[in-house]
Protein backbone atom coordinates (compact mmCIF):
# COMPACT_ATOMS: atom_id res chain seq x y z
CA UNK A 1 0.00 0.00 0.00
CA UNK A 2 1.06 3.29 -0.52
CA UNK A 3 2.07 5.94 2.04
CA UNK A 4 0.33 8.77 3.27
CA UNK A 5 -0.10 11.69 1.36
CA UNK A 6 2.79 14.51 2.08
CA UNK A 7 1.78 17.84 3.09
CA UNK A 8 3.35 20.98 2.46
CA UNK A 9 4.40 23.07 5.84
CA UNK A 10 1.22 24.92 8.02
CA UNK A 11 -2.21 24.28 9.31
CA UNK A 12 -3.11 20.97 8.27
CA UNK A 13 -7.06 19.59 8.97
CA UNK A 14 -7.56 15.84 9.40
CA UNK A 15 -10.62 14.42 9.31
CA UNK A 16 -9.81 11.50 10.85
CA UNK A 17 -13.16 9.53 11.23
CA UNK A 18 -17.00 10.32 9.82
CA UNK A 19 -18.84 8.93 12.64
CA UNK A 20 -22.06 7.47 11.23
CA UNK A 21 -23.82 7.05 14.18
CA UNK A 22 -26.93 9.32 16.03
CA UNK A 23 -25.19 12.20 17.71
CA UNK A 24 -22.09 10.99 16.87
CA UNK A 25 -22.14 7.55 19.74
CA UNK A 26 -19.06 6.73 18.81
CA UNK A 27 -16.75 9.55 19.08
CA UNK A 28 -18.63 10.37 22.21
CA UNK A 29 -18.40 7.43 24.03
CA UNK A 30 -15.41 5.73 22.57
CA UNK A 31 -12.82 7.59 20.85
CA UNK A 32 -13.22 10.26 23.25
CA UNK A 33 -12.78 8.38 26.54
CA UNK A 34 -10.09 6.38 25.62
CA UNK A 35 -8.04 9.20 24.04
CA UNK A 36 -8.51 10.63 27.09
CA UNK A 37 -7.64 7.45 29.65
CA UNK A 38 -4.49 5.63 27.59
CA UNK A 39 -2.10 8.73 28.50
CA UNK A 40 -2.35 8.14 32.05
CA UNK A 41 -1.03 4.67 31.65
CA UNK A 42 2.66 3.58 31.32
CA UNK A 43 2.54 3.10 27.64
CA UNK A 44 5.67 5.17 25.84
CA UNK A 45 5.03 7.08 22.63
CA UNK A 46 5.33 4.03 20.23
CA UNK A 47 2.99 2.13 22.35
CA UNK A 48 0.43 4.73 22.64
CA UNK A 49 0.71 5.46 19.17
CA UNK A 50 -0.02 2.22 18.21
CA UNK A 51 -2.70 1.83 20.92
CA UNK A 52 -4.87 5.07 19.30
CA UNK A 53 -4.59 3.54 15.84
CA UNK A 54 -6.23 0.42 16.88
CA UNK A 55 -8.91 2.30 18.77
CA UNK A 56 -9.67 4.19 15.60
CA UNK A 57 -9.93 1.39 13.40
CA UNK A 58 -11.76 -0.54 15.67
CA UNK A 59 -13.86 2.39 16.46
CA UNK A 60 -14.11 2.79 12.23
CA UNK A 61 -15.66 -0.87 12.20
CA UNK A 62 -17.98 -0.06 14.99
CA UNK A 63 -19.28 2.40 12.78
CA UNK A 64 -19.86 -0.08 9.79
CA UNK A 65 -21.61 -2.11 11.33
CA UNK A 66 -24.45 0.17 12.68
CA UNK A 67 -24.23 1.21 9.08
CA UNK A 68 -25.88 -1.59 8.05
CA UNK A 69 -28.12 -2.70 10.52
CA UNK A 70 -29.44 1.24 9.29
CA UNK A 71 -29.74 0.14 6.11
CA UNK A 72 -31.57 -2.76 6.84
CA UNK A 73 -34.22 -0.74 8.45
CA UNK A 74 -34.44 1.75 5.28
CA UNK A 75 -34.20 -1.31 3.05
CA UNK A 76 -37.35 -2.90 5.18
CA UNK A 77 -39.47 -0.19 5.11
CA UNK A 78 -38.74 0.26 1.46
CA UNK A 79 -40.36 -3.36 0.90
CA UNK A 80 -43.41 -3.08 3.22
CA UNK A 81 -44.45 0.02 1.56
CA UNK A 82 -43.87 -1.52 -1.87
CA UNK A 83 -45.43 -4.64 -1.15
CA UNK A 84 -48.90 -2.82 0.08
CA UNK A 85 -48.89 -0.99 -3.17
CA UNK A 86 -48.41 -4.28 -4.88
CA UNK A 87 -51.52 -6.09 -2.49
CA UNK A 88 -53.69 -2.97 -3.51
CA UNK A 89 -53.48 -4.34 -7.61
CA UNK A 90 -53.90 -8.10 -6.16
CA UNK A 91 -56.00 -8.12 -3.07
CA UNK A 92 -56.45 -11.29 -2.59
CA UNK A 93 -52.86 -12.35 -3.25
CA UNK A 94 -50.07 -13.03 -0.72
CA UNK A 95 -47.32 -10.50 -1.95
CA UNK A 96 -44.37 -11.89 -1.07
CA UNK A 97 -40.79 -10.06 -1.70
CA UNK A 98 -37.45 -12.33 -0.81
CA UNK A 99 -35.65 -9.21 -0.21
CA UNK A 100 -31.82 -9.38 -1.74
CA UNK A 101 -31.49 -5.83 -0.21
CA UNK A 102 -32.40 -7.35 3.65
CA UNK A 103 -29.83 -10.48 2.58
CA UNK A 104 -26.57 -8.64 2.13
CA UNK A 105 -27.47 -6.01 4.68
CA UNK A 106 -27.61 -8.92 7.26
CA UNK A 107 -24.79 -10.28 6.09
CA UNK A 108 -22.50 -7.50 6.03
CA UNK A 109 -23.77 -6.82 9.39
CA UNK A 110 -22.55 -10.24 10.72
CA UNK A 111 -19.27 -9.81 8.98
CA UNK A 112 -18.38 -6.72 10.47
CA UNK A 113 -19.36 -7.39 13.37
CA UNK A 114 -17.08 -10.34 13.71
CA UNK A 115 -14.08 -8.20 11.92
CA UNK A 116 -14.86 -5.48 14.54
CA UNK A 117 -13.62 -8.20 17.25
CA UNK A 118 -10.77 -8.94 15.17
CA UNK A 119 -9.64 -5.37 15.14
CA UNK A 120 -10.26 -5.70 18.67
CA UNK A 121 -7.69 -8.69 19.22
CA UNK A 122 -4.82 -6.39 18.20
CA UNK A 123 -5.42 -4.07 21.28
CA UNK A 124 -2.78 -6.38 23.53
CA UNK A 125 -0.27 -5.78 20.87
CA UNK A 126 1.05 -2.52 22.39
CA UNK A 127 -0.03 -3.56 26.17
CA UNK A 128 2.00 -6.84 26.10
CA UNK A 129 4.44 -6.12 23.01
CA UNK A 130 4.49 -7.17 19.38
CA UNK A 131 6.90 -9.64 20.34
CA UNK A 132 4.90 -11.39 22.91
CA UNK A 133 1.21 -11.05 21.27
CA UNK A 134 0.88 -12.52 17.64
CA UNK A 135 -2.77 -13.44 18.04
CA UNK A 136 -4.09 -11.54 14.82
CA UNK A 137 -7.81 -12.55 14.93
CA UNK A 138 -10.99 -13.36 17.65
CA UNK A 139 -10.61 -16.94 16.71
CA UNK A 140 -12.89 -20.00 17.67
CA UNK A 141 -15.22 -17.63 19.13
CA UNK A 142 -13.19 -15.67 21.04
CA UNK A 143 -11.71 -19.48 22.71
CA UNK A 144 -8.74 -19.06 20.59
CA UNK A 145 -7.84 -15.45 22.05
CA UNK A 146 -8.45 -16.55 25.58
CA UNK A 147 -6.58 -19.61 25.02
CA UNK A 148 -3.09 -17.19 24.26
CA UNK A 149 -4.01 -14.54 26.77
CA UNK A 150 -3.50 -17.10 29.32
CA UNK A 151 -0.23 -18.34 28.03
CA UNK A 152 1.77 -15.10 27.57
CA UNK A 153 0.38 -12.53 29.74
CA UNK A 154 3.14 -11.83 31.72
CA UNK A 155 2.62 -12.92 35.36
CA UNK A 156 2.18 -9.14 37.14
CA UNK A 157 -0.74 -9.19 35.39
CA UNK A 158 -2.34 -12.36 36.77
CA UNK A 159 -5.14 -9.88 38.90
CA UNK A 160 -6.07 -7.81 35.50
CA UNK A 161 -6.35 -11.26 33.67
CA UNK A 162 -8.54 -12.97 35.83
CA UNK A 163 -10.87 -9.97 35.84
CA UNK A 164 -10.72 -10.11 32.10
CA UNK A 165 -11.08 -13.79 32.01
CA UNK A 166 -14.87 -13.38 33.86
CA UNK A 167 -15.90 -10.20 32.71
CA UNK A 168 -15.12 -10.31 28.84
CA UNK A 169 -15.22 -14.49 28.75
CA UNK A 170 -17.50 -15.37 31.47
CA UNK A 171 -21.43 -17.28 30.14
CA UNK A 172 -23.16 -13.38 30.17
CA UNK A 173 -20.80 -12.70 27.13
CA UNK A 174 -21.19 -16.26 25.24
CA UNK A 175 -24.66 -16.44 24.80
CA UNK A 176 -24.97 -13.17 22.32
CA UNK A 177 -20.97 -13.30 21.11
CA UNK A 178 -22.23 -17.59 19.66
CA UNK A 179 -24.93 -16.44 18.91
CA UNK A 180 -23.98 -13.50 16.50
CA UNK A 181 -20.65 -15.79 15.49
CA UNK A 182 -22.88 -18.13 14.62
CA UNK A 183 -25.46 -16.28 12.69
CA UNK A 184 -22.10 -14.87 10.33
CA UNK A 185 -20.71 -18.74 10.00
CA UNK A 186 -24.63 -19.20 8.48
CA UNK A 187 -24.78 -16.61 6.36
CA UNK A 188 -21.59 -15.97 5.02
CA UNK A 189 -19.63 -19.56 4.97
CA UNK A 190 -22.82 -21.31 4.41
CA UNK A 191 -22.15 -23.74 7.19
CA UNK A 192 -25.18 -25.62 9.02
CA UNK A 193 -27.11 -25.27 5.76
CA UNK A 194 -26.68 -21.63 5.75
CA UNK A 195 -29.96 -19.27 5.82
CA UNK A 196 -32.26 -19.45 2.61
CA UNK A 197 -33.82 -16.41 0.66
CA UNK A 198 -36.67 -17.15 1.74
CA UNK A 199 -35.83 -16.59 5.40
CA UNK A 200 -35.80 -12.67 4.41
CA UNK A 201 -38.73 -12.11 2.96
CA UNK A 202 -41.31 -9.47 3.53
CA UNK A 203 -44.79 -10.32 2.71
CA UNK A 204 -48.31 -9.35 2.92
CA UNK A 205 -51.07 -12.32 3.50
CA UNK A 206 -54.15 -11.84 2.24
CA UNK A 207 -55.72 -10.11 5.64
CA UNK A 208 -53.32 -7.27 4.72
CA UNK A 209 -51.17 -8.53 8.01
CA UNK A 210 -47.25 -7.72 7.15
CA UNK A 211 -45.06 -10.43 8.29
CA UNK A 212 -41.33 -8.88 8.72
CA UNK A 213 -38.15 -11.64 8.33
CA UNK A 214 -37.42 -13.60 11.08
CA UNK A 215 -34.02 -14.88 12.65
CA UNK A 216 -35.72 -16.83 15.43
CA UNK A 217 -39.64 -17.71 16.45
CA UNK A 218 -40.91 -14.64 17.58
CA UNK A 219 -37.81 -12.27 16.88
CA UNK A 220 -37.18 -10.52 13.92
CA UNK A 221 -34.59 -9.71 12.09
CA UNK A 222 -34.60 -5.95 12.72
CA UNK A 223 -35.15 -7.12 16.95
CA UNK A 224 -31.81 -9.16 16.85
CA UNK A 225 -29.73 -7.14 15.14
CA UNK A 226 -30.60 -4.09 17.92
CA UNK A 227 -30.26 -6.46 20.69
CA UNK A 228 -26.52 -7.22 19.71
CA UNK A 229 -25.83 -3.75 18.67
CA UNK A 230 -25.79 -2.43 22.07
CA UNK A 231 -24.14 -5.45 23.38
CA UNK A 232 -21.50 -4.98 20.78
CA UNK A 233 -20.61 -1.45 22.54
CA UNK A 234 -20.34 -2.60 25.58
CA UNK A 235 -18.10 -5.26 25.35
CA UNK A 236 -16.08 -3.11 22.97
CA UNK A 237 -15.62 -0.37 25.30
CA UNK A 238 -15.18 -2.69 28.36
CA UNK A 239 -12.08 -4.97 26.34
CA UNK A 240 -10.85 -1.66 25.70
CA UNK A 241 -10.68 -0.27 29.18
CA UNK A 242 -9.95 -3.93 30.99
CA UNK A 243 -6.38 -4.12 29.20
CA UNK A 244 -5.70 -0.63 29.45
CA UNK A 245 -6.12 -0.63 32.65
CA UNK A 246 -3.02 -3.93 32.90
CA UNK A 247 -0.84 -0.60 32.42
CA UNK A 248 -2.29 2.14 34.77
CA UNK A 249 0.21 3.49 36.93
CA UNK A 250 0.12 3.23 40.84
CA UNK A 251 -2.15 5.25 42.75
CA UNK A 252 -5.18 5.06 39.56
CA UNK A 253 -7.33 2.66 38.84
CA UNK A 254 -10.36 2.52 35.80
CA UNK A 255 -14.06 2.71 37.16
CA UNK A 256 -17.19 1.99 35.19
CA UNK A 257 -20.04 3.62 36.92
CA UNK A 258 -23.43 1.01 37.00
CA UNK A 259 -24.78 2.10 34.12
CA UNK A 260 -26.24 0.39 31.13
CA UNK A 261 -27.89 2.42 28.49
CA UNK A 262 -26.53 3.25 25.01
CA UNK A 263 -25.71 6.80 25.72
CA UNK A 264 -23.03 9.19 24.72
CA UNK A 265 -21.50 9.17 27.98
CA UNK A 266 -19.10 6.44 29.22
CA UNK A 267 -19.40 4.39 31.83
CA UNK A 268 -15.59 4.32 32.43
CA UNK A 269 -13.51 7.01 34.23
CA UNK A 270 -9.92 6.97 35.94
CA UNK A 271 -9.96 7.32 40.03
CA UNK A 272 -7.57 7.71 42.56
CA UNK A 273 -7.36 4.38 44.25
CA UNK A 274 -7.94 5.79 47.48
CA UNK A 275 -10.90 7.14 46.56
CA UNK A 276 -11.92 4.15 44.69
CA UNK A 277 -11.25 2.19 48.30
CA UNK A 278 -13.04 4.71 49.95
CA UNK A 279 -16.31 4.99 47.94
CA UNK A 280 -16.27 1.14 48.01
CA UNK A 281 -16.10 0.78 51.76
CA UNK A 282 -18.56 3.50 51.77
CA UNK A 283 -21.06 1.33 49.36
CA UNK A 284 -20.44 -1.61 52.22
CA UNK A 285 -21.10 0.24 54.68
CA UNK A 286 -24.39 1.59 53.18
CA UNK A 287 -28.00 0.16 54.50
CA UNK A 288 -28.61 -1.31 51.35
CA UNK A 289 -25.28 -3.66 51.71
CA UNK A 290 -25.73 -4.19 55.40
CA UNK A 291 -26.75 -7.74 56.66
CA UNK A 292 -30.35 -8.71 57.54
CA UNK A 293 -30.92 -8.58 61.70
CA UNK A 294 -32.49 -11.39 63.25
CA UNK A 295 -35.82 -10.15 64.34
Amino acid sequence: MADAPKVTPGMTLVKTFADPTPNGLIVQRLLKTFYTLAPITDMDIKEGQLFMRSLNLTCRKLGSVWSHMDRFKKAQTESVEEMKRERENQPHAHIVDESHALFIEFDEFVVQLKSTLDYLAQIPVPIFGANRWRVNTFGDRGEGFLKTLRGCAPEKYGPGIAVIERHLFGENQKKWLDATIEARDKITHYQRGGVPPEAFAVFVDTNGDVHLPEWATGQTVERFMEVVWPALVFYVEDFLALFLALRLRPGTVFVRKNFDPLTLESPWLAMPTFLADQMAKTALRSRAHLPRQES
